[in-house]
């Protein structure tokens, strides 16, 4: 019988011993109450209905997103809907090479190519310039703030209007020390997203 995605994300996380929100399986890190999962989305194979696929994810909550972003993770091979339990092992060992103790760990498995960003570069130094405000990093949290912004000068520019307009936020604030409206912003962002991830607290 043909198993729904809740229903495969549900017994994925069971077997896993994860949490369980709709069609993805997490668990979540968190440092100084910033937030991050690390997880298995699971999705519908684009060729064959009868199939399912699951990728593995780290999404920073603190980084405005209003879905489940699966550009730092990798997608693992298709099955049939009907054969859960022959890919269970698979998924195992895929999400056990994921990072789960800290944010840290993160930063570092990114910055040594242990782990592989599929998203834009822009998205990429957005989630490093979170990450280590997060960890209270604000050096190197600045350096990516720039980078962001250095994005003004690019010919496609409106394509990261967003993310330039909250670096120049974010660097304003580092530059007159301001690190309560810091925390606080990227908390309000991280709700936001939850929101939208249909999270719980």
């Amino acid at each position: 019988m043909k198993i729904a995605l809740t229903k495969i994300a549900s017994q994925i996380a069971k077997s896993l011993s994860l949490k369980h929100c709709r069609h993805i399986a997490y668990k979540m890190i968190t440092h100084n109450g910033f937030k991050m999962i690390i997880g298995l989305c699971t999705e519908p194979d684009c060729y064959s209905p009868q199939e399912f696929s699951v990728h593995t994810f780290i999404q920073a909550l603190y980084v405005p997103f209003p879905a489940e972003d699966l550009s730092l993770g990798e997608r693992i091979v298709s099955w049939d809907r009907t054969d859960l339990e022959g890919a269970l092992s698979l998924i195992q060992e895929c999400y056990e090479r994921l990072p789960s103790d800290s944010i840290s760990t993160v930063i570092e498995m990114l910055n040594t190519h242990q782990l592989s960003y599929y998203g834009s570069i822009c998205n990429k130094y957005e989630f490093l310039a979170y990450s280590y405000i997060a960890i209270n990093h604000y050096d190197y949290a600045t350096i990516y703030l720039n980078k962001i912004v250095a994005f003004e000068k690019d010919k496609n520019r409106e394509w990261y209007e967003d993310q330039i307009i909250r670096a120049k936020s974010l660097l304003n604030l580092i530059e007159s020390n301001n690190w309560k409206q810091i925390r606080e912003l990227l908390l309000t962002w991280q709700k936001e997203t939850m929101a939208s991830l249909k999270l719980l607290e």
